[in-house]
C-alpha cells in the first residue's frame, strides 16, 4: 500500500490563481435553504449531522482566534496554531475561518458548510503535515476571494476534486484492500490447516493419553488386586509360621517325652535282657536238675511242666502257666494239679521277686501233694 505522504506527493494541488482569474459565475438566486440543503448533501455518508456538526465546531473553535478578527489584520501563519490546535486539522481548517477579516463565505447569511465538509473529509485521509501544506494554498487561494460567485466556484472545484481523489485513491484502495482480503484469506486458510493438523493431532494425542490412563487404571486396579492377595497371603503365612512355631515346640516336646521313652524301654530292655538270661540259666538248671520243662505259648505266657515228682510215675507232669501282668508283675493262670498255697507264693513273689525260689517252691509244693 502507498503511503499517504507519497500519494499527496502525486497529487497535482491547483494553483492559487485559480480561483481568481474571471470565470462563468454561478447564479446568485440560490437562497439560504437551499445553500443549507446542498452543504447536507454534500457527504452522503453522513448526512445533515455532519453539516451541523462541522458549523458547531467552527463556531466553538473560531472562539481563539477573535482577537485576530479584525478588518486590516495581517494573515498569521499556520504552523504559530498547530499547537494550540491539538494537531488536529478540523481545529486548522477552524482556525483558517477565524483569522481572516470576515470574507463572504463567513457570514451570518453564508455559511461555509459545503466546502468544509468536502475538506474535512479530505483531511481526514492524510497526516498533519500534509495538512499544513493543503492549507496554505487553501489560505493563499481564499485570500483572493472577493465576490460570492467566485466562492460558490471554490466550492465547486472543493467538490470536483473530493469527488476525483475519491475515485482514484477509492479504486487503488479497494484494489488494496482486495489484495490484503485474499492474503488475509490465504493465510488463514494456511493457518486454518496447520492448525486443523494440530487440532487432529491434538485428538490422537488425547486419545492416547486416555488409552494410557485407562491402560494406567486397570493396572493400578491389577496391582490394587495383587496387593490385597498378597496381604492375605502374608496373613496367611504368619499363620502358618505361628502354627509351625506350635508345631516344633510339640514337636521337640514329643522327641524329648520319646527320648525319655526310649531311655526307660531301654532301661526296661536291659532289665528284660537280664532277666531272660537269669531265666535261660534258670531253665537249664531246672531242666537238668529238677527235670523241669519250660514252654512259651500264646499271649506272651510261660508254661512250667514239673516231671519226676510222683515216686509211682516219674513221667506224669505237673504244670503251672505265669505271664506278666500290665502292672509288671508276676501272675499264675493255671496250676494242674491245683495247690492251695499258690496264693501265697505268688504274693511272696510279688514281694521278693526271687523267681527261683518261687519254682523251688511251687516243685516242693507239688511233691508234697504227690505223697498224699
Amino acid at each position: 500500500m502507498q503511503p499517504v505522504d507519497s500519494r499527496h506527493r502525486a497529487m497535482q494541488l491547483p494553483e492559487s490563481g485559480q480561483f481568481c482569474g474571471k470565470q462563468p459565475a454561478a447564479a446568485p438566486s440560490a437562497t439560504k435553504a437551499s445553500r443549507t440543503q446542498t452543504a447536507e448533501r454534500s457527504d452522503p455518508e453522513t448526512g445533515p449531522s455532519l453539516a451541523r456538526k462541522t458549523r458547531a465546531q467552527l463556531a466553538r473553535s473560531s472562539a481563539p482566534f477573535q482577537a485576530y478578527n479584525s478588518r486590516h489584520a495581517p494573515l498569521l501563519p499556520l504552523r504559530w496554531f498547530a499547537p494550540q490546535m491539538g494537531q488536529s486539522p478540523m481545529l486548522l481548517l477552524a482556525g483558517l475561518c477565524s483569522m481572516r477579516t470576515r470574507p463572504l463565505w463567513q457570514r451570518e447569511e453564508r455559511p461555509f458548510g459545503s466546502a468544509v465538509s468536502s475538506l474535512a473529509d479530505i483531511f481526514s485521509t492524510f497526516d498533519l503535515s500534509t495538512c499544513i501544506t493543503l492549507l496554505s494554498f487553501i489560505e493563499n487561494t481564499m485570500s483572493q476571494i472577493k465576490t460570492e460567485d467566485e466562492l460558490m466556484l471554490f466550492e465547486r472545484e472543493i467538490k470536483e476534486f473530493w469527488t476525483k481523489f475519491k475515485s482514484i485513491c477509492g479504486c487503488e484502495q479497494i484494489n488494496q484492500t482486495l489484495l490484503l482480503r485474499d492474503s488475509c484469506k490465504e493465510s488463514i486458510k494456511t493457518f486454518s490447516e496447520k492448525w486443523s493438523r494440530k487440532l487432529k493431532e491434538g485428538d490422537l494425542m488425547i486419545a492416547k493419553i486416555q488409552e494410557y490412563t485407562a491402560e494406567i487404571l486397570q493396572e493400578n486396579k491389577c496391582i490394587a488386586e495383587k496387593q490385597e492377595n498378597l496381604a492375605q497371603t502374608k496373613s496367611k503365612i504368619k499363620q502358618e509360621e505361628e502354627q509351625k512355631k506350635d508345631l516344633m515346640e510339640s514337636i521337640r516336646l514329643l522327641k524329648e517325652e520319646l527320648i525319655r521313652k526310649k531311655e526307660i524301654l531301654s532301661s526296661k530292655n536291659k532289665a528284660t535282657k537280664e532277666r531272660v538270661e537269669r531265666l535261660c540259666k534258670s531253665k537249664a538248671l531246672f531242666e537238668e536238675r529238677l527235670a523241669l520243662e519250660i514252654r512259651r505259648i500264646h499271649d506272651e505266657q510261660l508254661q512250667f511242666i514239673f516231671r519226676c515228682i510222683d515216686h509211682k510215675d516219674p513221667d506224669k507232669p505237673f504244670i503251672f502257666t505265669l505271664s506278666i501282668n500290665d502292672q509288671g508283675e508276676y501272675e499264675v493262670v493255671s496250676c494242674s494239679p491245683a495247690l492251695d498255697c499258690m496264693a501265697d507264693l505268688q504274693l511272696k513273689v510279688r514281694e521278693t521277686n526271687n523267681f527261683s525260689a518261687f519254682v523251688a517252691n511251687v516243685r516242693k509244693a507239688f511233691t508234697a501233694l504227690s505223697y498224699k
